[in-house]
């Protein structure tokens, strides 16, 4: 008899379409309305249930400030009722809604739908911005769909609700901060974020259903909305952003290297890219850091990306469903049709499991500088299995004390999912 998880993998072989499409080519796919639905839900696995009794949030003594938009961006602070807390002038959500609400929404939340009270529980995160500006400086410039830029109230303040929010202020707000504070991050864990300096713009909301994207043909990143709902932005998912961010540091730290991989089916652009096996390409490895890059910036929380996307505590993919189901590498690109999006989850669970298991000896960051230096070295031919190759070569330079130690790892993370090493 079959199990839950092979009943599974047997009905998604033939029932994938696209998410989350990285823009490629001279003038670009264009965004595609369908949906690649993630591993979890092609696997049918149980959700987590809401935690009941959430921890108390540990609120600083001291209110967390950035003086410039052109400063690093330092942590903020959860803060209970921070909307009605004068000690700080922006409330922002910390990873997504989902998250915050320490469960799914009884019913999907979005502009239409937001309250007072549900705001002043999920906008937790409390930082003072400057009170004059707009929201931009060298990194990004944010905009919403009419090119505009949001300015802070008259009163200095960028607490704007999310109910009936027609400008985006709050997406474009929450998308400035994290954004930069992704690039603040990564410098303070590896030395370096290759996006840095780019000039891009972010659209904190576009009209595109179900779908973001990064293009690197404009240096922009597009925010959509969730499943059939254009009141549930997508930039108030920073786990998203920190995907699309993600491949623009791919971009720019591989020397701006883009590979179009071939169409699932020939002739027909609709049925997206896809690898030409469970070895993987550079475009999975594309999606997969994206992913990586999001579960670095929010190390306390599981590593599932998109919670909002469809209000459950799943997502659209999460790197550590691949060990817990003792999934092989051929197990996940034939559940993914070989398309990129979840082919990358291979390559994802890789540097999950390892990034884990140093995380519980306290010393994740080596890994995290392994996994930035890894970047730059990769080239648009490589698959999973050069990729290992790039792993042995950068270890040592960042670690030479513990490289055996960290290869041997990586080694049986490859054995574990039976990807092809040389």
């Amino acid at each position: 008899m079959l199990s839950s998880v092979q009943k599974a993998l047997l009905f998604v072989a033939a029932t994938l379409i696209l998410i989350f499409f990285q823009n490629c080519g001279p003038a670009g796919f264009e965004p595609v309305d369908g949906l690649n639905f993630g591993l979890q839900q092609q696997l049918d696995l149980p959700s987590e249930e809401p935690n009941p009794d959430p921890t108390p949030l540990e609120v600083s003594e001291e209110y967390a400030t950035l003086n410039s938009f052109n400063d690093a961006f330092p942590a903020g602070d959860f803060v209970d009722d921070c909307l009605t807390d004068d000690n700080y002038n922006a409330c922002l959500v910390y990873k997504d809604p989902v998250s915050a609400n320490n469960g799914p929404f009884a019913v999907p939340l979005n502009r239409a739908n937001s309250t007072p009270q549900v705001e002043l529980r999920i906008f937790n995160y409390g930082i003072n911005l400057p009170e004059d500006g707009q929201l931009t400086n060298a990194h990004y410039t944010i905009v919403n769909p009419s090119g505009t830029v949001t300015e802070a109230k008259a009163d200095g303040s960028w607490k704007y609700s999310f109910a009936g929010d027609t400008n985006h202020d709050v997406g474009q707000v929450n998308a400035f901060y994290w954004l930069n504070r992704q690039i603040t991050y990564m410098k303070e864990r590896t030395g370096r974020f290759y996006a840095e300096n780019r000039d891009i713009t972010v659209f904190a909301y576009d009209d595109i259903n179900a779908n973001a994207y990064w293009s690197f043909v404009d240096q922009e990143i597009h925010m959509g909305y969730a499943p059939d709902d254009p009141d549930g932005d997508l930039s108030v998912d920073v786990s998203v952003l920190a995907h699309e961010a993600g491949h623009g540091n791919v971009y720019w730290g591989t020397r701006q290297q883009v590979r179009g991989s071939e169409l699932c089916q020939a002739g027909n652009p609709n049925s997206g890219p896809c690898c030409p096996d469970a070895d993987g390409c550079y475009d999975a490895m594309n999606e997969a850091i994206g992913d990586i890059h999001s579960f670095i910036l929010f190390n306390d929380l599981p590593p599932a990306i998109g919670l909002y996307f469809f209000n459950d505590s799943d997502g659209l993919r999460d790197p550590a469903i691949v060990q817990d189901n003792n999934l092989t590498a051929q197990q996940v690109a034939d559940a993914a049709g070989r398309r990129i999006h979840n082919t990358g989850l291979t390559y994802s669970s890789v540097w999950y499991e390892i990034w884990a298991k140093y995380k519980a000896q306290g010393n994740e960051k080596v890994i995290e500088e392994i996994f930035t230096e890894h970047i730059a070295a990769l080239d648009a031919n490589d698959n999973f299995t050069s990729a290992f190759d790039i792993i042995e070569t950068v270890t040592p330079v960042v670690d030479p004390v513990n490289a055996a130690q960290i290869i041997q790892d990586f080694q049986a993370e490859y054995d574990r999912l039976a990807i092809t090493r040389n």
